[in-house]
């Protein structure tokens, strides 16, 4: 079969709620097909409502309805990239309880000290988390997190954490954050995996589940209030994602150096 847009489609069962998948390849089956054309489907990112079409001219496809649709932005995709955002999502979820804050330096006789900032209470987390951010982005954040709560809390901001590889997000990513945290309680915190050759991981956001705290240091970069901090202060200076990636990668060759 060749190449289709949308090879796949989703919809929820109406009793169960769960997702469920149908691929174009199985639409000549009069009773896929009949499912196909009862249930509602949507793409994988559940934002594009799609039609099944099979019986014309050509093969049995799904296509988009027309619409004026939001552009779905996302992040890299590779193997160390996917097994951190997992590693972090996962040790999330293993406690609905956590403390944010600024973990600080190690000493030859002490450990670091650590600030706390913000209470994080009863919390789901998940990674691969599509959100709406503005009326023409959906932004896929690599790990999301947001309290249960029904009431919207400057205490209880929904957080976010980009894992960075070897690409940065572009920047329609970074201007729907700064404009998202300007609108409502919301964190992006950055973490990096790897810099010319040099492991970075854990060295820019560090979770500790022994003691429920999720860290940023003082050379950590992240996104609160419509400004770009790093550690607890902010950089009016970096106003796009290229001056970001250049601030970010002088810290990281600094540690390079330091290691």
């Amino acid at each position: 079969m060749a190449d289709l847009k949308y090879d796949r489609a989703v919809y929820r069962d109406r009793e169960s709620g769960e997702l469920k998948i149908i691929r174009a390849e199985n639409l000549s089956d009069s009773d896929t097909l009949s499912t196909a054309r009862t249930n509602t489907l949507y793409d994988l990112s559940e934002q594009t409502e799609l039609v099944a079409r099979a019986g014309d001219t050509n093969a049995p496809h799904f296509a988009g309805k027309a619409t004026e649709g939001r552009r779905l932005v996302q992040g890299e995709r590779d193997k160390q990239h996917d097994k951190r955002v997992v590693e972090l999502a996962t040790t999330l979820q293993a406690s609905p309880n956590w403390t944010l804050g600024l973990l600080g330096k190690r000493t030859k006789n002490t450990p670091p000290t650590f600030t706390p900032k913000i209470e994080l209470f009863n919390y789901r987390w998940g990674n691969e988390i599509n959100q709406i951010v503005d009326k023409e982005t959906i932004v896929r954040h690599d790990v999301f997190g947001a309290s249960n709560s029904l009431a919207m809390s400057v205490r209880q901001p929904a957080i976010a954490i980009e894992v960075i590889n070897t690409h940065y997000p572009d920047e329609a990513a970074f201007n729907s954050f700064i404009q998202k945290s300007l609108r409502e309680p919301f964190i992006v915190l950055f973490d990096v995996i790897q810099f010319r050759g040099q492991n970075f991981s854990n060295l820019l956001v560090k979770i500790d589940p022994d003691t429920s705290r999720l860290c940023y240091r003082a050379y950590t970069y992240w996104i609160q209030k419509g400004s770009v901090y790093k550690g607890d202060y902010p950089q009016k200076k970096i106003d796009s994602y290229a001056r970001l990636k250049i601030e970010m990668e002088d810290t990281l060759t600094w540690f390079a150096k330091e290691k």
